[in-house]
């Protein structure tokens, strides 16, 4: 969006950590948002911050670090919001996020067999590459093992479905995707690395796809 607008003549900023380093805490980001605002003329401002994902992941939703953090973040965003006049202010997140159980792939061989190279994509909504000859036995095992917290279906109704969004998709889009795709349903996560997040995100309960939407206007 910040590219698009520039490319027709228009004030436009993207405002991040991954694209400034000295943004290393929101303060910093609120201030880059004010030096913006305060220039001449109309103009988009999209500012990024990474957080509360990254204490979610590693202390889960209802630790008291992120309730500190989430408190702390409004009383920011609301502040700033007052201080800047004739702006619209749209606060809002990619994702919610759920506690969850975890296990590894690794520890089912007669699964893992059957995969032409590791799952990818998350440790709740899986790309599975399943070897052509051991595919009837994958998706009856997995559904044995996996059936009451996770969805396979094959990859192409995950696509015709919209699942990955509305074509036209990249040119390499398709040779990315295997032959299934598992759903998490619950809280179960299926782990294709050696790490342990409390949290997680990525499925299509309500929890993960819930986000806010918190609009002010003029500092209201």
């Amino acid at each position: 969006m910040v590219d698009r607008i520039k490319r027709h003549g228009g004030q436009a900023y993207l405002e991040a950590p991954f694209a400034n380093k000295t943004i290393n805490d929101f303060e910093k980001l609120c201030d880059r948002v004010r030096e913006d605002c305060a220039k001449p003329g109309v103009k988009y401002v999209y500012a990024y911050w990474n957080q509360p994902d990254g204490l979610l992941h590693k202390n889960g939703c209802s630790s008291q670090i992120v309730k500190e953090n989430l408190l702390a973040l409004e009383a920011s965003v609301a502040r700033l919001a007052s201080e800047l006049d004739d702006s619209l202010i749209i606060v809002t997140a990619d994702h919610g996020h759920i506690d969850n159980r975890q296990v590894w792939l690794r520890d089912y061989p007669k699964l893992y067999e059957c995969l032409e190279r590791d799952a990818s994509l998350e440790p709740r909504v899986l790309n599975l590459f399943v070897k052509p000859e051991k595919e009837a036995f994958f998706v009856s095992e997995f559904n044995r093992t996996f059936g009451e917290d996770f969805d396979l279906i094959p990859m192409e109704e995950a696509i015709d479905r919209g699942l990955f969004g509305r074509s036209p998709h990249h040119p390499l889009f398709r040779s990315m995707l295997g032959k299934y795709l598992a759903i998490a349903t619950g809280t179960l996560s299926i782990m294709t690395v050696d790490e342990n997040l409390i949290s997680m995100h990525g499925s299509l309960t309500e929890d993960e796809m819930l986000i806010p939407l918190i609009v002010f206007e003029n500092g209201k």
